[in-house]
């Protein structure tokens, strides 16, 4: 990844950043007072709760995007997905509004997939006009 070359894989890329993260707030961009973190929840305490934490909303270094994209890589091979026993309850919960599940049609993709390998247990539930931090909205 050139990025992480460039910058090496401590040092926090904006780029990555600015490609990845800044668009989940693209609806809501516009609003009055907007703060860039709306995707997260409706409840505008917890948005600032997430804002005034140091742990969170920093721009992280540019070899947690290259092992994010290991971690995709090993989650949907289809030899991992054969291991998940097929009697494991899985429950998934989403907003309806989240844009890092798409909306709920990543949430659906995943679903499908487990559906279709087989595993006898997959539930879920969509919380409707929800956005990504279900247990802060």
């Amino acid at each position: 990844m050139l990025e992480m070359k460039k910058l090496g894989p401590t040092e926090p890329s904006q780029k990555m950043y600015d490609m990845n993260i800044k668009p989940y707030n693209r609806e809501w961009q516009k609003d009055e007072g907007a703060t860039g973190f709306e995707w997260l929840s409706r409840d505008k305490n917890e948005v600032q709760k997430y804002i005034d934490d140091p742990w969170c909303g920093f721009v992280p270094p540019a070899k947690l995007w290259l092992d994010f994209l290991y971690g995709f890589e090993k989650m949907y091979d289809s030899k991992n997905e054969q291991r998940i026993p097929k009697e494991l309850p899985v429950y998934f919960i989403a907003g309806s509004l989240c844009p890092v599940g798409n909306k709920t049609k990543g949430v659906q993709a995943i679903i499908n997939r487990y559906n279709k390998n087989g595993m006898k247990d997959v539930t879920y539930k969509f919380y409707q006009d929800a956005r990504c931090e279900i247990f802060n909205e």
